[in-house]
């Protein structure tokens, strides 16, 4: 399976590379609630600048960002997967990443990868339900 492009970090995380942390789920007191000021009020009509993308697998985990470093966590699948919608759980081959990328530019800094089979209905990538790790 290709990986997915469209980690659009300009679009959601722009002005956090220069602003508060998001280091975990809905931010950092797990509230939702982004206490920046200075925010436009409109987009521009073309939408906002790219800064940069990449292509990363799938997952269910939201990049994290701290400091300068967006972290992603995703999925690169070496068995089709892909419109299954049944809750099959037969087993998936793939490989789990960690990747950690420059904010501010894009450039990939490290990444962990390590072989992970999963036993899940929907294996589309890490996320807090039973997996099983094979290295």
């Amino acid at each position: 399976m290709k990986p997915r492009t469209a980690l659009l970090l300009a679009l959601v995380f722009a002005p956090a590379a220069t602003a508060a942390d998001w280091p975990q789920w809905m931010g950092p007191h797990r509230d939702a609630v982004w206490a920046e000021t200075g925010i436009v009020d409109r987009l521009p009509p073309q939408g906002p600048k790219v800064l940069w993308r990449t292509a990363v697998g799938v997952g269910y985990a939201g990049p994290a960002v701290a400091g300068n470093r967006v972290f992603v966590a995703d999925y690169l699948t070496t068995d089709k997967i892909r419109n299954r919608g049944d809750f099959n759980r037969d087993a998936v081959a793939g490989t789990e990443r960690v990747l950690c990328f420059r904010a501010d530019k894009g450039e990939l800094l490290w990444k962990h990868a390590y072989p992970c089979r999963y036993t899940i209905g929907h294996p589309d990538g890490p996320r807090r339900e039973r997996s099983h790790h094979t290295d």
